[in-house]
């Protein structure tokens, strides 16, 4: 894990991962030799004379520093999310929509030393989270290439993490596979998407939707930083309560009912076109 590694912080407050090579900054160059006699808390000397602090990394300056491909969640989304779904050391956690792998290095650092499951349908996504997870010491994340609208493979669940352009179609799975008590969580852009989630959870689920807007301040003029990090999604928490299939089977036609309607618009679409 990421923890047994070393970061090297410059007097501006600038973190620097150590890659086991020499380093080469703006304040000059240091062995490598001498980072890996320095013991975290000491400090190492650039050949111009610059003191960097060395220090074992935490989950904020790796989720900084991790490649990003693909849109990626956000440190204060990704907390939000692991806080809620109650996860802790031995948590079994699916996540689908892996990405860049930057939630699921979050949830993997959470329930270790239990594997995170992690779906994604895309090649070049699971290579570049396959990526950061290799250099960051990061060996209890297992990518699965699998559609998660088709069925989830893993049982009793104690979280289901789903950053996905329709997440509803997933409930009617997740009502099998999480435990009672187990916690959906589903990260969406837009409030249609979430209207969508929150009216398929609403007879087996216990749920509430929100957003979280981060504003820095400026201790020194004592005032809100000018800038801020604001909408970036919604999130929905529920929590299994019951497994009434009713309302699962309802949720299971919802997307042929949808290309359907589709099909339908194109051919009267066509017929308007011939009559014109």
């Amino acid at each position: 894990m990421f923890t047994d590694m070393k970061i090297l912080i410059d007097p501006k407050g600038r973190k620097y991962i150590f890659k086991e090579e020499d380093m080469h900054t703006k304040d000059g160059m240091i062995k490598a030799d001498e980072i890996n006699k320095c013991e975290v808390g000491g400090t190492v000397k650039t050949h111009l004379g610059t003191e960097y602090a060395v220090i074992h990394p935490n989950i904020t300056d790796i989720l900084q520093k991790a490649r990003r491909g693909p849109q990626a969640i956000t440190l204060k989304d990704a907390s939000l999310i692991v806080g809620y779904a109650n996860l802790h050391s031995g948590s079994k956690v699916l996540n689908s929509g892996t990405g860049s792998g930057i939630m699921d290095i979050f949830l993997a650092y959470a329930v270790e030393p239990e594997k995170v499951i992690s779906y994604e349908i895309r090649d070049d996504f699971a290579k570049i989270a396959g990526k950061n997870f290799e250099r960051f010491g990061i060996d209890n994340v297992e990518i699965k290439m699998k559609n998660i609208y088709e069925g989830i493979d893993e049982e009793n669940l104690d979280a289901i993490i789903l950053d996905l352009p329709e997440p509803w179609l997933v409930v009617r799975f997740a009502v099998e596979k999480l435990k009672i008590g187990g916690i959906l969580i589903s990260f969406s852009p837009s409030i249609e998407q979430s209207k969508k989630f929150h009216d398929a959870l609403d007879i087996n689920f216990l749920q509430e939707t929100f957003e979280c807007v981060l504003r820095d301040w400026d201790m020194k003029v004592v005032r809100p930083c000018s800038r801020m990090i604001a909408h970036t999604g919604f999130i929905t928490v529920a929590r299994l309560i019951s497994r009434n299939k009713a309302k699962s089977e309802e949720i299971k036609d919802m997307k042929k009912s949808e290309e359907i309607k589709i099909k339908g618009d194109e051919v009267n679409n066509e017929v308007e076109s011939e009559e014109i």
